[in-house]
């Protein structure tokens, strides 16, 4: 209605100004009727005039506060809303503390970009390793969906593995911008792993990834996984999260590529779920730096790939799981003259090994010290160990039921056998007793939460029981020679020095089983190396020696001619 006498107010104005000429010159009492009329008139203009103004004032000032919000650096593109700032804030939050709030920042509907600039002297939260060998068709688009990530506390190195074609000055090209790439070169070729495992030495953050130089990460990816592994890492059990990787073909196009994908998570991945088979691509997890490099990192004697599966295996074997993100963000290119297509045979061999591996009482050599639950016996006995738990939990809970305690505890022996912690991540506990006390009382679900004075006591003696029983486990004795220590280490320029060395050492008091080699010469290859030493010594490469951290009384070095 306010708008409508706006639209009138000229013919108001007209009007009240004849009432009033009128009122001057007219007798009582029609001059006292237009003088009415006239005061009437005036007032409404005054009314009208005064609403008005009030409205421009308001919008002055909501403009003048929407000036004093906006910072000169947040030049923000039109298109982000004020939703996805908020968004972006929370985020920050939780990242910068890896705090608790790691579930509800996961289902937001954007992961806002942070514009973070890298600090003089700032450790980087995230350590992203590319290695490359010949990749100079790819190694430039891998690079910039890192440099594209929503999540910018990184550093990246990018490991030439001495390619022969244009692949370094393709790196140094698509680095040369951004001071959170560092460019380092090997001068012999000496595989993938190799390469994997320069990197992992050098890095400075808290947490790793491995992308391959002809592989891609969507740009949600690393903010995908640093939130999924934030609630988790106080769990000793826990060494990274992963998260889905999606196959594309040779010629797929990062611009067409979106932020994220849904995911199809496997949940928690541990020796048991994994069921004997490779869990995911090298680039899938995000790791804790430290506990990677206490495995000894990747295996570099392995020439026809499964190394990134041998490791997640030895992982697996030592205890470690890993905690899945929410969605799928990792390319793997799917090149039409890859690695496992040039030598298939190969690869099935050492997938083969693992496979047996599994099956079989661990290797005492892949595990080390401390670890947080060693897993030595064949898989199969443990996914046994599982089944038998289940139905111990329920007919544990009808002995409850029917007040013989005894009979539970000696039905839960089975918690004596395995580790609580894996029996814990493959069986709902509370779900187990209900369905035992179900059978017991011949009821349904409903009507069992009815009962909560009776259901709720026995499910905290239940939970009391298993603590007492799995305290009686004890894991099978293993010796760990993860770190070995020798007296001499000879350090020669190439294999053709070790005789004289050999010969120095034993004049010096060592005897050959004491003795081992650190070399730096080596048969290349685009997976692996063959270590140029007698097979009869203990060798380590330069990332053998520094990631196992052997220890030594005596080196013996070969002059450098």
């Amino acid at each position: 209605m306010l708008s409508h006498i706006r639209s009138r107010r000229g013919m108001l104005l007209i009007a009240t100004s004849v009432s009033g000429v009128l009122a001057l010159f007219l007798d009582a009492p029609w001059s006292v009727v237009f003088g009415l009329l006239a005061l009437g008139g005036f007032a409404g203009l005054i009314l009208i005039l005064s609403v008005r103004l009030s409205q421009i004032v308001t919008r002055l000032g909501v403009l003048g506060r929407s000036i004093g919000r906006r910072s000169p650096t947040m030049a923000a593109p039109a298109e982000r809303s004020t939703h996805e700032t908020r968004a972006a804030t929370r985020m920050t939050s939780a990242i910068d503390t890896l705090g608790s709030a790691a579930d509800r920042l996961a289902a937001e509907p954007s992961m806002s970009e942070r514009n973070l600039t890298p600090k003089q002297g700032h450790t980087p939260r995230v350590t992203i390793v590319v290695p490359c060998y010949n990749e100079e068709r790819f190694v430039a688009e891998a690079i910039r969906s890192i440099a594209e990530q929503t999540f910018t506390d990184w550093e990246c190195l990018v490991v030439d593995d001495a390619s022969t074609d244009s692949s370094l000055k393709e790196i140094w090209a698509a680095t040369n911008s951004d001071q959170r790439f560092r460019v380092l070169r090997h001068q012999v070729n000496s595989g993938l792993s190799a390469a994997r495992n320069t990197g992992l030495r050098a890095a400075r953050g808290q947490l790793v990834t491995f992308l391959d130089a002809d592989d891609l990460l969507m740009r949600d990816s690393l903010m995908d996984r640093v939130i999924a592994l934030a609630n988790a890492m106080a769990d000793p059990h826990v060494i990274g999260s992963y998260c889905g990787v999606t196959v594309a073909f040779e010629e797929v196009d990062l611009d067409e590529l979106p932020d994220r994908m849904e995911g199809d998570s496997r949940g928690i991945i541990d020796l048991v779920s994994a069921d004997a088979e490779c869990p995911f691509n090298a680039h899938a997890p995000l790791l804790i730096t430290e506990r990677l490099r206490a495995l000894g990192g990747f295996n570099e004697r392995m020439r026809y790939g499964a190394e990134d599966w041998h490791l997640w295996y030895r992982a697996m074997r030592n205890g470690y799981v890993f905690v899945p993100s929410h969605y799928k963000t990792a390319v793997y290119r799917q090149k039409r003259n890859s690695m496992v297509r040039s030598m298939p045979d190969g690869h099935v061999l050492e997938a083969n090994r693992l496979i047996n591996a599994a099956y079989q009482h661990v290797d005492p050599e892949l595990l080390v010290d401390p670890s947080p639950t060693p897993l030595t016996k064949p898989i199969n006995e443990y996914q046994a160990q599982i089944h038998r738990a289940r139905r111990a939990i329920r007919f544990a809970a009808m002995a409850l039921v029917a007040g013989d305690e005894a009979a539970a505890r000696r039905a839960l022996v089975v918690f004596q056998e395995a580790p609580l912690s894996l029996i814990e991540r493959h069986i709902d506990l509370t779900d187990m007793t209900d369905r035992g006390m179900q059978r017991a009382l011949a009821v349904s679900r409903d009507e069992l939460t009815a009962m909560s004075t009776l259901s709720e006591p026995i499910r905290s003696r239940m939970r009391a029981l298993i603590g007492e029983v799995s305290k009686s486990y004890v894991p099978e004795p293993v010796t760990s020679v993860t770190k070995p220590s020798i007296g001499a280490l000879l350090v020669p320029q190439h294999a053709g020095q070790i005789p004289q060395m050999l010969e120095a050492a034993a004049q010096s008091g060592f005897s050959e089983g004491t003795i081992g080699v650190l070399t730096i010469e080596r048969e290349g290859g685009s997976q692996g190396a063959t270590i140029g030493a007698p097979e009869s010594l203990p060798t380590w490469s330069l990332n053998e020696w520094a990631l196992r951290t052997v220890t030594c009384s005596t080196a013996f070095v070969g002059k450098v001619r």
